[in-house]
């Protein structure tokens, strides 16, 4: 049997572990509504992507438990909160695609007024190592002049990551808790996610579809 899609609603399952095994060497696409991965071959069938969509009808909030991960759905409030055993092991989930790497690497997709195509890989990007934070522009298209990104540690004033096409960074004291990440677009603009709250200490990271970005 050939590779395919097969989407499954959380509701319909008795437990996570109900879902197929995943590969866990490979890429685990993550949105706040939504998360897909490919599971490991079983003979005779071949590896498979398997997508849940946590906004399903009846796609209740149910955990999901993945290659060390809990994933755990807010459907009315469109925020994914994902549970680590430590921080660094963040780096195995939040990379670059395929490539391994021991930084955190959040994707976040912009689309333009008008349905112009999205920018899918553009990151902020967190060094557990030394606690930077930077930002890493599309490879292949250059990133619209309203996209901004801005940074919030431990309720602080907002600092910018990326504005007006400039990339800046800020450094994390060892201290601090929370990292607050905010992403905005135009007024018609969108993108995949507002808010990235990291909890340095839990080993938290919350994914939120919609939020408001501060002003101060």
């Amino acid at each position: 049997m050939g590779r395919r899609s097969v989407l499954l609603i959380l509701s319909t399952l008795a437990t996570a572990h109900a879902l197929p095994p995943a590969d866990c060497s490979q890429y685990v696409f993550v949105r706040p509504t939504s998360l897909s991965y490919l599971s490991l071959p079983q003979f005779p069938n071949e590896a498979e992507t398997v997508a849940i969509d946590f906004l399903e009808p009846q796609g209740a909030a149910k955990p999901v438990s993945l290659c060390g991960f809990t994933f755990k759905p807010d459907v009315v409030n469109r925020v994914l909160t994902v549970s680590a055993p430590r921080l660094s092991k963040f780096s195995t989930l939040f990379r670059e695609k395929t490539k391994a790497a021991s930084k955190i690497f959040l994707e976040n997709a912009y689309r333009g007024a008008g349905g112009s195509v999205p920018i899918e890989d553009s990151y902020v990007v967190f060094d557990p190592a030394s606690y930077v934070l930077t930002f890493q522009l599309p490879r292949y298209q250059q990133a619209p002049s309203r996209f901004t990104v801005g940074v919030k540690v431990d309720g602080g004033p907002i600092q910018p990551l990326y504005f007006n096409r400039k990339v800046q960074k800020v450094n994390v004291l060892r201290t601090a808790r929370v990292v607050d990440i905010y992403a905005k677009g135009g007024p018609n603009d969108s993108v995949s996610w507002q808010r990235v709250r990291m909890d340095l200490k839990g080993a938290v990271i919350e994914m939120y579809r919609q939020a408001t970005f501060p002003t101060r």
